[in-house]
């Protein structure tokens, strides 16, 4: 009889002992499912956020354009209407929570009988780093101009 035969096949069946109690053992299936779900989760969870935030930024920018349109249908302005509507225009802006902005544009149409105002903000999503994450959100609304 071989010596070598006997060692073997202790060997295949030990194996193939501990690899059935390896299958059968489930201490750390759940933190297999937590790594898996965990990212999706996260995605999911900034993804929502960020919607949020340039739906917000896209109310705030036309808020305030609606508000100096509005004002200038209503307040008598001199000479410098343009310049002082896009000061009202990007003072609204800052107090409806987009703090430093100061990029509003306003046309004074021909014969000083309408206004034009439009705000634009850049806006990138958290995962700024990806180049096409990145487009500019605008606010437009034209009116009449009180003179």
């Amino acid at each position: 009889m071989n010596p070598v035969r006997p060692q073997a096949a202790a060997l295949i069946s030990n194996s193939s002992r501990k690899a059935r109690a390896f299958i059968g053992d489930n201490r750390a299936a759940s933190a297999v499912e937590f790594a898996l779900i965990v990212p999706v989760f996260f995605l999911f969870a900034f993804g929502l956020m960020d919607f949020g935030r340039l739906f917000w930024t896209q109310s705030v920018l036309q808020k305030g354009v609606d508000s100096t349109v509005r004002s200038a249908a209503t307040v008598q302005y001199s000479g410098t209407a343009a310049a002082t509507l896009r000061n009202t225009c990007n003072s609204r802006i800052q107090s409806l929570g987009l703090g430093n902005y100061n990029a509003c544009a306003v046309t004074v149409n021909a014969g000083d009988t309408s206004v034009t105002v439009t705000a634009s903000q850049p806006f990138s999503f958290v995962a700024g780093d990806m180049p096409d994450l990145s487009f500019s959100l605008t606010g437009t609304m034209s009116g009449p101009l009180q003179i």
